[in-house]
């Protein structure tokens, strides 16, 4: 598929519960910081986000 690799950079969630290992995590007390913070990682990393609608967020580069 035109050998574009897409690669999960981090994962942003307000739950402690759901850890993703060998990707960074970044907790957020609510919401409005889980949107915050991961606007600001996929602005930081050029990357997309992709809610889960679980309480976590992926920020991912295609």
């Amino acid at each position: 598929m035109g050998g574009s690799k897409k690669e999960i950079l981090a994962v942003v969630t307000t739950n402690r519960n759901k850890v993703s290992e060998g990707t960074p995590v970044f907790y957020a007390e609510n919401a409005e910081e889980l949107e915050r913070t991961s606007r600001l990682l996929a602005r930081v990393l050029t990357a997309a986000i992709h809610d889960l609608d679980n309480e976590c967020v992926v920020i991912v580069r295609h």
